[in-house]
């Protein structure tokens, strides 16, 4: 973290350290999912009827994951509780009483 990052952040800092971990986050791997070859035409063609599905797993899978790295950082976790929030927008949040 760059210096200046601590409970003294303002509301852009933090949204800024939180994108940049969670950039950090590419070819992250879920171990609740696995994804193989189809074994056969039958079970390719169901699968790709699934595949909506499937997309909103993923989600909800990076937002649990999301909101347990924010709330572990050794910086961005002390700023209060990162929650995740489903089916309100945005999916994690930040309690935060911080006074802007």
């Amino acid at each position: 973290m760059n210096q200046g990052v601590g409970t003294e952040m303002n509301a852009n800092q933090v949204v800024e350290a939180a994108s940049n971990l969670l950039r950090g986050m590419e070819g992250h791997r879920f171990e609740q999912l696995t994804i193989h070859k189809p074994d056969s035409m039958f079970e390719a063609i169901n699968m790709v009827k699934i595949t909506s599905k499937v997309s909103s797993l993923v989600g909800n899978l990076f937002e649990i994951d999301a909101a347990e790295m924010l709330a572990a950082h050794p910086v961005l976790g002390k700023l209060g509780p990162w929650i995740r929030q489903d089916p309100d927008f945005p999916d994690v949040l930040l309690n935060w009483s911080q006074a802007q």
